[in-house]
């Protein structure tokens, strides 16, 4: 099913490239999908902020109250790929209950390419 784990000979401060940060952002939304918690913990920048939660440890138990189901989204597309701001944007459907829906995160990289932010725009609530 995923298979996208680290490539053995790359080291965060090596990754350079537009397709390594692919890969790392890979990586995170299917720790977001299958709640992956070991995989947050490894590629989280120690200042991040999401979803009102700053820091590391903060975002980290964020992620584990939210994250419950055996499944909990569905990530249908890689819309963009950013590198010159270090920006990666997926498309999603939330399974979880209560949280159903569709919509668009935008996953922000360091300089080491750890995620230092997450932005999620829920469809429902785009309006003109």
């Amino acid at each position: 099913m995923w298979n996208v784990s680290e490539p053995k000979h790359l080291q965060c401060n090596e990754m350079t490239s537009e397709s390594d940060m692919l890969h790392r952002a890979l990586r995170w939304l299917r720790a977001d999908c299958l709640a992956d918690f070991a995989t947050h913990e490894e590629l989280v920048a120690p200042g991040a902020a999401m979803s009102g939660a700053s820091g590391a440890e903060e975002v980290l138990a964020f992620k584990r109250h939210w994250l419950t189901e055996k499944v909990n989204y569905d990530v249908d597309a890689i819309l963009d790929v950013d590198f010159k701001n270090r920006v990666v944007a997926a498309s999603f459907t939330s399974l979880i209950p209560g949280k159903e829906g569709r919509g668009t995160e935008f996953m922000q990289f360091d300089e080491e390419l750890r995620i230092s932010g997450v932005s999620a725009i829920r469809h429902r609530h785009v309006s003109s």
